[in-house]
């Protein structure tokens, strides 16, 4: 096994954390966007050490220790997580502004 720089770094000191600077939603991408522009020889070993920094299944067994959700506008629109929430957010408000509303009414008749 080839240790990255990433694992080299997180020997240092038992108490280093080293953090995904975005949302782990787009880690994926990110690796195989790194996986498509490394050469071939190279691939095996590198797309290796890319799973070991976050390990979705088992987080607790990824070199990384944190991660910032620092996702764009456009990105966060588009995943698929976002468009299921906000369905249901949607379909959880149908009624919401009348039933608001009737509320209202009744407390200021009171």
């Amino acid at each position: 096994m080839t240790e990255s720089p990433v694992e080299l770094l997180a020997k240092t000191h038992p108490n280093l954390e080293i953090w995904w600077d975005s949302s782990p939603l787009i880690f994926e991408q990110w690796v195989q966007e790194m996986l498509a522009a490394a050469s071939p020889h190279r691939r095996a070993t590198l797309e290796a050490q890319l799973r070991r920094l976050y390990v979705a299944e088992d987080p607790a067994r990824s070199v990384l220790r944190g991660c910032t959700t620092n996702l764009s506008p456009d990105q966060f629109n588009a995943h698929p997580s976002a468009q299921f929430m906000l369905g249901m957010f949607s379909k959880a408000a149908e009624g919401l502004e009348e039933y608001v509303g009737g509320r209202m009414a009744q407390v200021r008749g009171l």
